[in-house]
């Protein structure tokens, strides 16, 4: 499937304040996502992450501030309309009983239908598409419940690609999976960026991975942008310390010529 200049989507948040009903998460937030590119956010636990993602995807109204989604206020959109620009993986999803494999892929083009509309060429071949670059065509027919953890978290990217949106919102998308399949969707997700020009966000713990794969970083820590910018540019042991309370040495990976994070904890860095 070939996707055009459609894959300009840009998503950013302006002064935005965030909170469950209690104190703010997030406050005084504003962050510019480039378009077509990756931006890997980082932080603590507990930073605002996750919760810049909901109000990214819509779930979660801001206090204060907005999104704007395409220059347009998101708040105001339809919410079908939304869902054809974006798709979020969300942390912990919870899967629907008895359903198998194939059926929640194709939940993901949900969006893309209309009342009374059949199920169309297109839509298969999204489904399909999702499946083979998942690896799951094996699996299509088999209950969700059935398989590993990490096979079930490939079948959730799998319809959120099948989705098949300009925009990708993904809250580590890389738990339960061993550290081969972590990098296989980490490479998915960069040739999506990399061909089809789609905008990816995404969270992640490890700040190698992160720093190899991101080419905007964002590093939060209680609610604020600390650092954002390039990784080569950006990662340092003050960043890491900054971010993490951590002590650590940064040194180029010998691999990917990114910056390598070595904790360092026993130590003053030098």
């Amino acid at each position: 499937m070939k996707h055009n200049n459609e894959f300009s989507s840009q998503i950013e948040g302006l002064d935005l304040r965030l909170s469950y009903d209690g104190p703010p998460v997030v406050d005084g937030l504003s962050i510019n996502i480039p378009a077509g590119e990756i931006t890997v956010i980082v932080g603590a636990n507990g930073c605002g992450k996750s919760t810049l993602l909901r109000a990214f995807a819509r779930i979660l109204r801001p206090d204060n501030g907005t999104v704007i989604l395409n220059g347009e206020e998101i708040q105001n959109m339809p919410t079908r309309s939304v869902a054809r620009e974006l798709g979020l993986l969300p942390q912990n999803q919870r899967t629907p009983d008895a359903i198998i494999v194939k059926d929640l892929i194709r939940r993901g083009r949900y969006p893309h239908q209309r009342l009374f509309d059949q199920w169309s060429k297109k839509d298969e071949e999204a489904v399909n598409r999702a499946l083979k670059i998942t690896g799951l065509q094996d699996h299509n027919e088999r209950p969700v419940d059935e398989l590993s953890g990490g096979q079930r978290q490939r079948v959730w990217i799998a319809m959120v690609l099948a989705q098949d949106t300009p925009i990708m919102l993904l809250d580590e998308p890389t738990t339960h999976l061993d550290m081969a399949h972590q990098v296989e969707i980490l490479e998915l997700l960069k040739m999506l960026s990399v061909k089809e020009q789609r905008t990816i966000v995404m969270v992640l713990h490890d700040i190698n991975l992160a720093a190899r794969y991101a080419s905007n970083l964002v590093a939060m820590r209680d609610g604020s942008v600390i650092y954002s910018g390039h990784p080569d540019e950006i990662v340092s042991s003050e960043m890491v310390q900054n971010t993490f309370n951590l002590r650590t040495v940064v040194i180029s990976d010998p691999v990917a010529g990114s910056p390598l994070v070595i904790p360092n904890p026993t130590r003053e860095t030098e």
